[in-house]
């Protein structure tokens, strides 16, 4: 019950400068706002228990979170990348990014979830990597994350492309097939053109319509 004393004592005050100190070791105002949200949540839970008798942190103000337009590409620029990687055994990936699918979402897609005589696929998982637990798969969260996406002509053909490429790969003896439309998975598929990491999610966004 140490923190229960150490939060009944807690003052707005001295949770302010404790975000301040934050700030001052080099975190962000997004950290600090991160922080108070876990902390307020936490405290209410406190206080609904009957721990506390009151959350301090109900009157502290986040600190303001600015916004950093991101440096994007004309329609020019990402046409010049899309024609300069079509050859590419990943080329897939970055067309299908232009429909504004996330990263994960790509990389998680499963062959049955894409429908290219119809022209479209469905987001049903996604495929993260981290160091501890390697690849894991996760279903969507909302209703709304799992989704229907349109495939506009030129990410259909890219798409075609890729497959049949995956079609030969595939009656190698070493070939280790995942089930994704991608495979072998590995979590830097997408890292390894620097024109995609200097790219931005939103500069594949805004120009998802450009065949």
């Amino acid at each position: 019950r140490a923190w229960i004393n150490k939060a009944q004592k807690s003052s707005s005050r001295q949770i302010n400068h404790l975000l301040s100190k934050e700030i001052e070791t080099g975190r962000s105002n997004r950290f600090a706002a991160y922080v108070l949200a876990i902390l307020k949540a936490s405290l209410n839970l406190a206080v609904k228990w009957e721990l506390l008798s009151r959350n301090p942190a109900l009157m502290v103000s986040p600190p303001k979170v600015g916004f950093t337009v991101p440096e994007t590409w004309n329609a020019q620029e990402l046409q010049k990348f899309l024609d300069h990687i079509k050859d590419d055994r990943w080329a897939g990936i970055y067309f299908l990014a232009c429909t504004g699918i996330r990263k994960g979402e790509i990389l998680g897609v499963p062959l049955n979830a894409l429908h290219l005589d119809k022209g479209y696929l469905v987001v049903i998982q996604a495929l993260y990597y981290t160091k501890e637990r390697g690849v894991i798969f996760q279903e969507p969260k909302t209703k709304k994350s799992r989704r229907m996406i349109v495939l506009p002509d030129s990410v259909k053909d890219a798409l075609e492309v890729h497959l049949r490429k995956r079609k030969k790969l595939s009656r190698s003896p070493s070939w280790k097939d995942s089930g994704l439309v991608f495979t072998p998975v590995t979590p830097l598929v997408t890292d390894r053109c620097p024109e995609y990491r200097k790219s931005s999610k939103s500069t594949l966004q805004n120009h998802a319509h450009f065949s």
